[in-house]
């Protein structure tokens, strides 16, 4: 079903072929438009591409609904899709970014990080990720933050909680009341660590994950009751390599986004 509410609204439509992609016109000197987009490049990156690699940088900006960045192996789509993630980020949009395996994901957050841009953080279990990239990982980053820190408090207190019920000889109302308060603990620790990883996700600008990792995005508004509309939606979502994905598998993401950007090989 096509809700009016979800942010891929538009897109949804566009796919099934209800709507035509729109595109706002470019401003330059003499454009009148309210709604024309400053394509002027803020990244450096984006002033080394050639021609055709600056074109579709500045179509993708330009897009309301969807852009495609193609061409044949060599011809630096993953550069112009890294461009265009810091062109989208430094204009403060919030971008979601993905490809079908995790090697491609890891291959546009190496490139994007080494750019100096660090609100970023990478779904998906650390094993999976390359060992230099470890850091940006939600594990990682979830665990160096404050509601992180609340948390191993608790876990000590729960710690300590058991043992002094070990060492006590108490029968009765007084063990159901241990029972109780370790019970609270327990549930308390549960909604903190699950608030550390919402805060995580929700402050972080750009969020890399495989099309199919991006499935932990949309558990964690369930279990929020959230609004993909709201806090939880992306303003752009990327997908990498996108000839080489499962298009069930695609939706994943693309329902989290008001727009989508896809670059891949059109002949694969």
């Amino acid at each position: 079903e096509n809700r009016p509410d979800c942010p891929a609204a538009s897109l949804v439509s566009l796919c099934f072929g209800s709507e035509k992609p729109r595109f706002r016109e470019e401003k330059r000197d003499g454009c009148l438009r309210l709604d024309a987009v400053d394509c002027s490049f803020l990244a450096e990156l984006s002033h080394t591409l050639n021609a055709p690699q600056q074109r579709a940088v500045r179509r993708a900006l330009c897009a309301v609904d969807a852009a495609i960045v193609h061409g044949p192996p060599g011809t630096g789509k993953t550069t112009t899709i890294v461009a265009f993630i810091l062109e989208a980020a430094y204009r403060k949009h919030r971008l979601l970014v993905t490809a079908p395996s995790n090697v491609a994901v890891d291959n546009l957050l190496e490139r994007v990080v080494k750019t100096g841009l660090q609100s970023v953080v990478r779904l998906g279990h650390p094993a999976r990720v390359q060992d230099e990239l470890h850091r940006f990982t939600i594990d990682n980053v979830v665990y160096n933050s404050d509601q992180a820190a609340l948390c191993r408090d608790l876990k000590k207190e729960i710690d300590d909680a058991l043992k002094s019920r070990g060492r006590k000889s108490s029968k009765g109302a007084a063990d159901r009341r241990s029972n109780e308060e370790l019970a609270a603990l327990r549930k308390e620790l549960r909604q903190r660590e699950r608030r550390a990883v919402a805060e995580v996700l929700k402050r972080t600008q750009v969020v890399f994950a495989t099309c199919a990792g991006a499935a932990t995005l949309h558990r964690e508004i369930r279990s929020k009751g959230g609004d993909v509309a709201g806090s939880w939606g992306f303003d752009v979502v990327i997908i990498d390599e996108a000839a080489q994905a499962l298009e069930v598998a695609c939706w994943i993401p693309l329902l989290l986004g008001r727009k989508a950007v896809l670059a891949g090989d059109h002949q694969q």
